[in-house]
């Protein structure tokens, strides 16, 4: 199990999708899957990539 630290970035960004619905629970799910397993729990439809 692992924790998730909300940056003040992160913040900034989810602040963005607070109005579209859809994007706000996929961006939830998808920190739920981090949170429980890291990045091997993300299904490969979520494209889970190496960033620059």
């Amino acid at each position: 199990m692992y924790k998730i630290i909300h940056t003040t970035r992160f913040k900034k960004d989810l602040k963005k999708f607070r109005n579209n619905i859809p994007k706000t629970e996929i961006i939830s799910d998808c920190i739920e899957l981090l949170e429980s397993g890291g990045v091997m729990n993300i299904p490969p439809e979520m494209k889970p990539h190496k960033l620059k």
